[in-house]
């Protein structure tokens, strides 16, 4: 018997001691993590603005420096992008923007500046290089 209550005993014991050293939800810690923080890098935006031409210059993607896609041939109707990481050197991942049932849907991809590549859904595009007078 006296086991049982010392067992008893410790056990109400853990008890209080774990239930008295949660945090207290507070409408401040959930606004804190509810905030997502965008990457803006308006330098980067200028230079990848421009034209995307697929491999078969069929389909085209316009990505302009205000954060707005235009699209030809393409069949999701792209509406915007973002960068989705700072940029490193020439390259940076991003995330498109297309019009799901309920909501935005955020597609990854990546633009390399060096070889003017965009990279969206496993299909590369090219930048349209300026003729030189």
């Amino acid at each position: 018997m006296k086991k049982v209550s010392i067992l008893f005993v410790s056990s109400l014991l853990i008890g209080f001691a774990s239930c008295s050293n949660k945090a207290p939800n507070t409408a401040e810690s959930q606004d804190s993590t509810a905030v997502s923080t965008a990457i803006v890098d308006s330098t980067f935006a200028k230079v990848a603005a421009g034209d995307y031409l697929s491999y078969d210059l069929q389909r085209t993607i316009t990505l302009n420096a205000d954060g707005t896609i235009t699209t030809k041939g393409v069949s999701q109707e792209y509406t915007g992008w973002e960068l989705a990481s700072q940029p490193a050197d020439s390259m940076a991942e991003i995330r498109v923007d297309r019009k799901g049932i309920d909501a935005v849907v955020k597609d990854p991809g990546a633009i390399d500046l060096k070889d003017g590549r965009l990279l969206i859904k496993d299909e590369t595009y090219r930048k349209r290089v300026q003729k030189k007078k």
